[in-house]
């Protein structure tokens, strides 16, 4: 099975996927990454970050999905490490 990076696995095949944070501090590889999970078909994001912890990479989300014409989900739910 395809997976985005070498930092992902696949929790259940082809359905659930977990891995790294796709947001980065330069915009170009935020957009590398996102393009890496939605070409894996990934269209629920959920994000376990606190805001401001990270680099955002929501809007970029979006951005990407609208310009495949693919509709995404982006959901926080932020846990302390």
């Amino acid at each position: 099975m395809r997976r985005p990076n070498e930092n992902t696995y696949w929790v259940v095949p082809d359905t659930f996927l977990a891995g790294e944070y796709p947001g980065a501090r330069e915009p170009a590889i935020s957009v590398e990454r996102i393009n890496a999970y939605l070409d894996c078909g990934m269209d629920y994001f959920i994000d376990l970050t606190h805001t401001h912890e990270l680099a955002p990479y929501a809007g970029l989300l979006a951005e990407c999905a609208a310009a495949r014409g693919v509709k995404v989900t982006h959901q926080r739910f932020a846990i302390d490490d």
